[in-house]
């Protein structure tokens, strides 16, 4: 008996098994990566994927070496070399949470959105000048940071509470914000 496959675009070859009496084909896809991808290359090191140069070369937008042969640049600004390709693979959970993690740990994330490394908000200190908003970033407010409650909220010198807060930097920086 004769049958034809047919293999479906972005598929970039079949797995054919034979178990018992049964026949189990795999497609499997082309690795085509996109910017903000979690990585792992043959060297093990895990980065955040820019984009790949005309010869097959990955550039990362930060990466870490969890066996600390190599290191880490978390800056997000460099967009080096990192590897190629084809001896790159998807990172699991476990290792994208590792990158995840190092991030946090230098008051840095991973903006999806606007694929970017970004600064974490930096946390308030009682007495600091502060900009206070709950939804709406235009309805913003400069005060006094008071205290932050149990449940999360922050509350200002008159004893409101707000959703968010970020400390006061400077006029520019709040003008900026409202317009957000």
């Amino acid at each position: 008996m004769k049958q034809e496959i047919t293999i479906p675009k972005g598929t970039e070859k079949i797995s054919i098994e034979q178990f018992d009496n049964r026949i189990v084909i795999e497609l499997i896809p082309k690795f085509e990566p996109k910017e903000g991808d979690v990585l792992v290359n043959n060297a093990n090191i895990i980065y955040i994927f820019d984009h790949v140069g005309k010869n097959g070369e990955c550039y990362y937008k930060a990466f870490f070496d969890p066996d600390r042969k190599v290191g880490m640049d978390l800056s997000g600004n460099n967009k080096k070399f990192v590897g190629f390709l084809n001896s790159s693979r998807y990172a699991t959970d476990s290792e994208k949470q590792k990158i995840f993690d190092i991030l946090t740990k230098f008051a840095k994330l991973f903006n999806a959105e606007k694929k970017c490394i970004e600064d974490l908000p930096k946390e308030p200190k009682i007495g600091q000048l502060c900009i206070f908003w709950d939804f709406v970033h235009k309805y913003s407010m400069v005060r006094t940071f008071s205290h932050k409650t149990d449940d999360g909220r922050y509350v200002d010198e008159f004893g409101e509470r707000w959703l968010n807060c970020i400390p006061y930097e400077s006029e520019e920086q709040y003008l900026e914000h409202i317009k957000q």
